[in-house]
């Protein structure tokens, strides 16, 4: 496919196209793009949207959104994978459907993890306990940006446990 050295570059080739193989272009509506990967949305005048990028060049609006799709499973296939053995195994305990859902419009794995906390303390599986950096004040060293709010707790005194073997368990008892 193309390269191009920049995406100002991308952006002023785009803006001297004036057919696509789905019709006439109308007008360009927006580009984006990472250093590597550059797309670009046109309105034409039949009003559909076509897509152009340098990886698979002219997209009609469902081949974009599946693409977009597999993508964004790839992604979370590659985040889950990131994320340690003992992690995963704590979210499939409280959210066991979460491998079968539609990874496209699931929460990224991370949030999950959270999520899945959040479940747990509320089903009274993990008690939150008293933060270990700032003891429970919410309040640790001052800084100019955040003033004195403990980055362990986010200043509410109370944090999650570590997501650990021994807290499995314990899930797993309190459960039975």
């Amino acid at each position: 496919m193309k390269k191009f050295e920049s995406f100002e570059k991308f952006l002023a080739w785009t803006d001297t196209l004036k057919d696509s193989p789905y019709g006439r272009i109308k007008e360009r509506g927006g580009g984006r793009g990472d250093g590597d990967w550059y797309e670009a949305e046109f309105e034409l005048e039949s009003g559909a949207t076509v897509y152009w990028n340098n990886e698979s060049g002219w997209e009609d609006k469902a081949e974009h959104d599946e693409r977009a799709r597999k993508e964004k499973i790839r992604y979370w296939d590659e985040e889950w994978n990131g994320l340690s053995e003992t992690k995963r195994e704590f979210i499939l305990l409280i959210i066991p459907d979460i491998l079968e859902r539609d990874k496209s419009k699931t929460k990224s794995p991370s949030n999950c993890l959270h999520v899945a906390m959040r479940d747990a303390v509320r089903k009274g599986l993990v008690d939150v306990e008293t933060c270990s950096r700032c003891g429970g004040g919410g309040h640790y060293s001052w800084n100019q940006m955040h003033g004195s709010v403990c980055y362990g707790c986010g200043g509410k005194g109370k944090a999650y446990p570590r997501v650990t073997k021994k807290l499995i368990k314990e899930i797993i008892l309190r459960r039975n």
